[in-house]
């Protein structure tokens, strides 16, 4: 079964790579402080847009890993959630969404040429309640421990420096990625405005023994408090695109709440941890 799930996958990208921070500390500044100051800085936001390089993993490379070559877009609310992954000639290779103002759900894959379509009414508040809680992991709310997975041996470092009148601090925070079949060595550099906490680029590599270091992933820019987009069609959604309707449901394990939308082949599902556990 082909699936678009992007808890799954977003969360992976954006987590792995979205550094954090905190205020203060400016004079005697600190890596952790900064990178929890940062994911206080995503929290507090109205909205968020993020432009990045995900990590393709399994891939023919010294390290298994290699940057996608296509952009993707991602806006988050704690109402909303909309993406769109581009090709390097700018198509639109995959656009997605979940509304809990519009009670709109969607999904279109180019390759399939299909715009799955689902209504969120009937589910409107749990549907919402996911919708809340993936933002947030897309954000920041999970970022320190997930770094702490990454990089079980995780060292951190600061360098300030000032840009163009503005105090940039440079986090970087290095550790190992893996070690079967091979070691691999990680090393993530996070740019920060140290006047706001906000985050402005991020930067990911790996290094297999015995290779050059691959830049395998990238944050190329954050917009803080910007609008959302008003609907599916500014997502470049192609004319003639086949519609499908599917009624979008509440999956629940032991562990994980989800909001799913399938219909044959075709799946979009945010996922999260429960509360209650």
């Amino acid at each position: 079964m082909r699936r678009l799930t992007y808890v799954g996958a977003a969360v992976l990208v954006i987590a792995i790579s979205i550094g954090l921070l905190v205020p203060g500390q400016l004079s005697k500044p600190d890596a952790e402080s900064i990178l929890m100051g940062v994911a206080h800085a995503m929290e507090e936001a109205k909205s968020l847009h993020i432009v990045f390089h995900g990590t393709e993993s399994g891939v023919k490379t010294p390290s298994g890993l290699r940057m996608m070559p296509g952009p993707m877009d991602l806006w988050l609310s704690s109402r909303a959630i909309y993406m769109r992954a581009l090709a390097p000639d700018g198509t639109v290779i995959f656009a997605g969404a979940a509304d809990a103002d519009t009670r709109e759900i969607w999904a279109y894959t180019r390759d399939e040429k299909t715009y799955l379509v689902g209504d969120l009414t009937p589910i409107a508040d749990r549907a919402a309640g996911v919708i809340s809680e993936a933002s947030k992991l897309f954000r920041s709310d999970r970022i320190m421990q997930t770094i702490g997975k990454v990089f079980p041996d995780a060292k951190m470092s600061v360098a300030t420096e000032t840009r163009e009148g503005r105090r940039v601090a440079v986090v970087t925070v290095t550790g190992t990625l893996k070690t079967s079949p091979r070691r691999v060595a990680g090393r993530n550099v996070f740019e920060v405005d140290a006047g706001t906490n906000r985050l402005l680029t991020m930067r990911q590599y790996a290094k297999a023994e015995g290779a050059q270091e691959q830049l395998v992933q990238t944050m190329d820019r954050v917009d803080y408090d910007v609008p959302m987009p008003a609907e599916g069609r500014t997502l470049e959604v192609p004319e003639g695109t086949k519609t499908v309707r599917a009624t979008p449901t509440i999956e629940e394990t032991e562990r994980t709440l989800g909001l799913a939308l399938k219909s044959g082949k075709h799946v979009l599902r945010y996922e999260v941890p429960r509360g209650d556990k």
